[in-house]
């Protein structure tokens, strides 16, 4: 493997909770509009590689999954997505195959590193879960690329965020996973969405991180439903090709728009 390969830069973009609707959003704040604010703040790396963990279009509509390639278009990148609990995978498949842009493929490798991306969503449910086909997938792929630095990216946390109410609705095989992640020490960091807050943490060497929402922001250790007055972001990184990763999150510096706490919104249809 090439050592003078340089990094590569990386945006991950999550839970953008988009609707057919381009006036629609959650609690007060418009979906469609917070994600194009932070799409141009994330341009100014210049990103060679989106990827976009999850939630992505609330209301499950093909409209919204049109919305979204638009919405990311400007970025000038290919993007890898993966669903979340409030999405559609078919239709996303489907949508997604009409143009060149998006798609959901399940791994990548570019230099030195293999980025893996697994499906963690249960039809019905909020919480989440990796079915044995995901396991293996993940097994196999550190298997036949154990040269390859990897990173591996699903929707749901597989570790508490010290919110109780999300605790409750992350990962229900976390154990499983990190069986697999265990036996493998190419795996450098586990990439996620879903809480909608910053996360950055390790376990035995491996980084563990956690992207805002696009749009509205879930409030850190808080034990019941509550929102955070934090703007918008999306997690940057930098995958160099001796296996350092460097990765934060960048924010909009004002709010686009205004947050109407008890407007009808998330908490209702968790």
């Amino acid at each position: 493997m090439d050592s003078s390969i340089p990094p590569l830069n990386i945006a991950q973009i999550s839970d953008s909770h988009l609707y057919a609707d381009l006036d629609s959003g959650l609690y007060g704040l418009n979906s469609h509009h917070a994600l194009r604010e932070v799409v141009a703040l994330a341009a100014q790396r210049q990103p060679e590689l989106l990827l976009l963990t999850g939630d992505l279009v609330h209301d499950e509509t093909a409209t919204g999954y049109r919305h979204l390639r638009r919405a990311v278009a400007p970025l000038n990148a290919p993007g890898l997505c993966i669903p979340g609990n409030h999405d559609d995978l078919k239709l996303m498949r489907e949508v997604f195959a009409e143009e060149a842009g998006l798609r959901c493929d399940k791994s990548i490798r570019l230099g030195n590193w293999q980025i893996i991306l697994l499906n963690s969503q249960v039809a019905g449910k909020v919480s989440g879960y990796l079915a044995q086909e995901e396991l293996d997938f993940l097994e196999l792929s550190l298997t036949k690329y154990p040269r390859h630095h990897a990173l591996v990216c699903m929707h749901h946390q597989p570790v508490a965020v010290g919110s109780q109410w999300l605790d409750q609705i992350g990962l229900a095989n976390a154990d499983q996973l990190f069986a697999v992640v265990d036996r493998h020490p190419q795996v450098k960091a586990l990439v996620w969405g879903h809480v909608h807050q910053a996360f950055d943490e390790q376990r035995n060497g491996v980084r563990l991180l956690a992207t805002p929402a696009t749009c509205i922001q879930f409030k850190p250790k808080a034990d019941e439903f509550a929102l955070d007055l934090k703007t918008p972001g999306y997690r940057w990184f930098r995958l160099h090709q001796n296996g350092h990763l460097d990765s934060a999150v960048e924010r909009l510096q004002t709010m686009p728009g205004v947050l109407d706490v008890d407007a009808p919104g998330y908490a209702e249809d968790t």
